[in-house]
């Protein structure tokens, strides 16, 4: 049974000198044990500006704990969605953090019209998502 996000009091919100990432609950599926985020990216350089918004991204409970270990622990951190496609990829380097939307999508493969995104910005992001994850109020 999918319920409005009642639950729910505050999105998921990392933001840097050069961008911006957000998870925006929408709706919850305790039977399944998932939510359903809408995925906000933003990235500016000083004359460059780039928004992107993937709709009706359900993530399971399990996931997102695991997405917040892996931005925590490893280099590369992937948000997987209940489909098992990687919506978000992010990799942190000592000069720069690579962001990609639909990283596995290949062109002409998808059934339906989907973005691939690649972004590079200079702070790290990857932390400040882990810090926004980590003190989400989490009920699972």
């Amino acid at each position: 049974m999918v319920h409005q996000a009642c639950k729910i009091k505050s999105n998921i919100h990392a933001q840097t000198s050069d961008g911006m990432i957000s998870l925006e609950p929408k709706e919850l599926e305790e039977r399944l044990g998932s939510i359903c985020f809408e995925l906000n990216v933003h990235c500016c350089t000083a004359n460059q500006n780039v928004t992107c918004q993937l709709s009706d991204v359900w993530v399971s409970y399990s996931e997102l704990n695991a997405f917040e270990s892996q931005l925590l622990n490893q280099e590369v951190a992937q948000l997987i969605d209940m489909s098992g496609d990687c919506v978000l990829l992010i990799k942190a380097s000592s000069d720069f953090t690579l962001i990609e939307l639909n990283p596995d999508i290949e062109p002409l493969v998808k059934a339906s019209p989907s973005v691939k995104v690649i972004l590079l910005t200079k702070t790290s992001i990857k932390d400040a998502l882990y810090q926004a994850m980590r003190d989400y109020p989490k009920w699972w």
